[in-house]
């Protein structure tokens, strides 16, 4: 009996020890598991965090674009309004190219690309309109004096001053071309004329006709005629009379002189401005293109003699004295 009992109790401590092998193989091999994985996380822990880092970083660089888009955005919005809305082509066309050039992305550049490209096209069509609208006012110009014949130049005139603002075109009566062995040149705001061929006596009077028209933003060609004018109605004598016209421009008081004394119209400022103003209302000669054409506006529409073919004449000969 005691020797059976010593036989179960060694195979018992056997299968103990069995177990406890088996125990320790488990847990080795549990331990190699964990180990391998805890490893394989470490392992991989720096490649996680550096394409985490590169997505943050990828975000941040998206943002910061789209923040710089807006801000251009914003920028060529400000542009456009200050200068896209102008009337001159050539403010939104310098606009345009430069924006299809720093444009942060392609479709903002197609886009201003485009819109430089119609400008473009819009410019050069307005400029070819605008010869021809010239070469019909010539026309009108130089045929009969007649209200329809004045009623067509004014369209045109109207035409004409839109479109040139629109291209930026400098007026067609402004020069700032003079002779620098002319020692005798008025020169003012750019423009020059003669005055050699004027008595020393009378140049201040000339001078002071040619500064009035000057600041009241008429051209070379405005100038010249009614300086032209002046000499030949009062050679450039403020107290000049011829009937009721009195003045350096022998001005009607039956005419824009109504109402005023002969003493009034003998002061060459009352007398210039009345004048000036009759000026800025003849449309004609505001916008002349040439010489010519201002003196037969002023004549026509501003001084008004009876023989206004002869006076237009004589005063043609007189302002050629005054352009060499």
């Amino acid at each position: 009996m005691s020797e059976d009992a010593s036989k179960e109790a060694l195979e018992i401590e056997a299968k103990r020890l069995d177990l406890e092998r088996f125990k320790a193989r488990l847990s080795y091999r549990k331990s190699i598991i964990i180990g391998g994985f805890v490893a394989i996380a470490i392992a991989l822990i720096p490649p996680v965090f550096q394409f985490v880092s590169f997505l943050i970083d990828t975000q941040n660089k998206d943002a910061e674009r789209q923040a710089d888009i807006q801000k251009f955005r914003s920028q060529y919005i400000s542009a456009f309004l200050d200068n896209a809305l102008n009337q001159d082509i050539e403010l939104r066309l310098r606009l345009a190219q430069y924006f299809k050039f720093v444009a942060p992305d392609k479709d903002l550049k197609d886009d201003w690309s485009a819109y430089y490209a119609e400008l473009e096209k819009k410019r050069n069509d307005t400029r070819d309109l605008i010869e021809k609208l010239e070469e019909k006012l010539a026309s009108t110009q130089a045929g009969p004096v007649s209200e329809a014949n004045s009623v067509e130049q004014d369209k045109v005139l109207q035409q004409l001053g839109w479109l040139r603002a629109e291209v930026g075109y400098v007026a067609p009566n402004k020069s700032v071309i003079r002779d620098p062995r002319n020692t005798n040149v008025q020169v003012l705001d750019g423009i020059d004329i003669a005055l050699d061929s004027i008595p020393l006596d009378k140049q201040p009077m000339a001078r002071k006709i040619v500064s009035a028209f000057a600041n009241a933003g008429f051209g070379r060609n405005q100038q010249i005629a009614a300086l032209s004018n002046a000499i030949v109605e009062s050679n450039l004598d403020p107290n000049a009379v011829l009937g009721n016209s009195i003045g350096l421009f022998l001005i009607s008081q039956q005419g824009f002189g109504k109402g005023l004394s002969a003493e009034e119209l003998k002061d060459p400022d009352i007398n210039l401005n009345l004048t000036i103003d009759a000026s800025k209302r003849a449309l004609a000669f505001v916008n002349a293109t040439n010489l010519d054409a201002a003196i037969a506006a002023f004549v026509r529409y501003v001084s008004r003699p009876a023989n206004s073919d002869q006076v237009i004449r004589t005063i043609s000969s007189v302002s050629r004295q005054l352009t060499q």
